[in-house]
C-alpha cells in the first residue's frame, strides 16, 4: 500500500486519491455482483490496513505540524502609549488553530478511517 509511505501533511491529495480509488474498487465489484457481505472480510482488512497508514503517517505529521506551518509576520507596534503585537495574540492563536484543525487535525474524521480493530486507538482517539 503506498498511503503508508506518503506524507499526510505535505500530499493530502494523493490520500484523498488513494481512499478513493480503493472505494472505486469496491464500487466495480458490487456492480459487478459482488454483495458487500460476501467482501465483509476483504473491506475490513483494507480497513485495517488504511487506519494502520493513517496512524503512522498522522502520529509522523503531529511530531512535525509546527515546521510545516506557514510563517505568520507579527510586527510590534506602538499604539495607544503601549507596545502591542499587531496582529494581536488572540488573533494570532485562533488562526494558529484554526489552521491546524483546518488543516491537519481533523484529517483523520474527513478520512473516515474509523474502524480500528478491538484494543486499538483510532487517531481520532489520540
Amino acid at each position: 500500500m503506498t498511503l503508508a509511505g506518503t506524507d499526510l501533511v505535505r500530499h493530502k491529495d494523493k490520500w484523498a486519491a488513494g481512499v478513493k480509488e480503493m472505494r472505486e474498487v469496491f464500487g466495480r465489484l458490487e456492480a459487478e455482483g459482488y454483495t458487500r457481505e460476501s467482501q465483509a472480510v476483504w473491506r475490513q482488512h483494507w480497513d485495517f490496513q488504511l487506519y494502520k497508514a493513517l496512524e503512522v503517517q498522522y502520529l509522523s505529521g503531529l511530531e512535525m505540524i509546527n515546521k510545516t506551518l506557514p510563517e505568520v509576520e507579527v510586527k510590534m507596534v506602538f499604539r495607544q502609549h503601549r507596545l502591542q503585537y499587531d496582529p494581536p495574540l488572540e488573533e494570532l492563536r485562533i488562526r494558529h488553530v484554526k489552521d491546524l484543525l483546518n488543516t491537519f487535525l481533523g484529517l483523520p474524521l474527513r478520512m473516515k478511517v474509523r474502524r480500528a480493530p478491538a484494543g486499538h486507538k483510532t487517531p481520532n482517539d489520540l
